[in-house]
């Protein structure tokens, strides 16, 4: 059984109350997550916002995405797709806010020709690059334009460890003895 299987749109408006102008949602008298039925207030706190800044509520033992209830609330059934948040804010519950679209396809956006590294997500321009081994998280911009100039400030900065770790990897791929400078990276 699915979690989406435990439950349904008459289910999700018998224990709980959502305005799909204020985004708001809130327990009805008697249900919850924490306390048992009886003595239940109405209106108790709905949910948490996760460290992955989603909106995530326990019902019936299981965790669920606060907008993925809001749509079946409001449209009776679950998304098909993804929940995608309009304005980029994954707490603003709003019905007008949120979207059915398939993963990836309007969460993380690819514009125009931009540079590797650098992506469209939840309404600014993402750098992002491997240094160390590591994925580092440069900085996020409201244009693309900042995002190229941070993206090449971070290059010329790290250039030579970048150069190094670049050189490191393709040592391990191939036989040492065979290559004794690899020229084009320089």
């Amino acid at each position: 059984m699915e979690n989406k299987d435990l439950v349904n749109q008459e289910l999700l408006q018998t224990m709980t109350h959502y305005n799909p102008k204020s985004g708001k949602f809130r327990w009805r008298r008697g249900y919850g997550q924490n306390a048992s039925y009886k003595n239940k207030k109405a209106s108790e706190k709905f949910g948490y916002v996760g460290t992955s800044g989603k909106w995530i509520v326990g019902m019936m033992g299981v965790k669920f995405l606060v907008g993925h209830l809001a749509w079946l609330y409001v449209t009776g059934e679950w998304p098909k797709k993804n929940i995608v948040f309009k304005n980029g804010d994954r707490t603003d519950m709003r019905f007008d806010n949120l979207e059915d679209k398939y993963p990836g396809k309007g969460k993380v956006k690819k514009k125009g020709n931009v540079s590797p590294g650098i992506s469209f997500y939840d309404g600014r321009w993402h750098v992002r690059k491997y240094l160390g081994g590591k994925r580092i998280h440069v900085g996020a911009f409201h244009t693309v334009e900042l995002a190229e100039k941070c993206l090449a400030q971070f290059t010329e900065k790290y250039k030579e460890r970048i150069r190094e770790e670049a050189q490191a990897k393709l040592r391990k791929k191939v036989n040492v003895s065979q290559v004794e400078e690899f020229d084009f990276l320089e």
